[in-house]
């Protein structure tokens, strides 16, 4: 019923198109945000089950840390890329939302004990704009998996 627009966040030219819209902010009422989750998950600090671990499959080894919300100083390569990738996404969430109207209404997804929310740029915006953070699992609504 509306027009929406998706955007490969850690591009910079694509987060100057975002911005470009911003410039209208009358037609803004509600943007959202589902950055990825997979560097931030708290899952990775799990082991997988030993019938799977058994079958030659490699536990993700985690990316991040409390300590170390931004990534981990141990990163390299591929894992390196992934985090620095993943940061850039959320850094520019974080700038778009903060050029907003403050009518506008603000969401990011991610699991609610994902690391995203203590990462340097999100704990800075909700500080800074004074937000509420609201969780709304899935499970709550007719999921069958708890994804916090």
């Amino acid at each position: 019923m509306h027009p929406t627009i998706q955007i490969d966040l850690s591009q910079d030219d694509c987060v100057e198109q975002v911005l470009a819209f911003v410039d209208d902010v009358d037609l803004i009422i509600y943007v959202h945000a589902a950055p990825p989750c997979r560097t931030c998950s708290r899952a990775r600090e799990k082991r997988l089950p030993f019938r799977l671990r058994k079958r030659g499959i490699l536990d993700a080894l985690p990316l991040r840390s409390l300590r170390h919300p931004n990534g981990l100083p141990s990163l390299k390569r591929v894992n390196l890329r992934r985090v620095s990738t993943a940061n850039s996404i959320y850094k520019n969430i974080c700038k778009i939302f903060r050029l907003l109207p403050k009518t506008c209404i603000l969401s990011i997804e991610n699991p609610t004990q994902s690391h995203l929310w203590n990462t340097t740029w999100v704990r800075s915006l909700i500080s800074d704009l004074g937000l509420i953070p609201i969780t709304f699992q899935a499970c709550m609504h007719g999921s069958k998996r708890d994804l916090r």
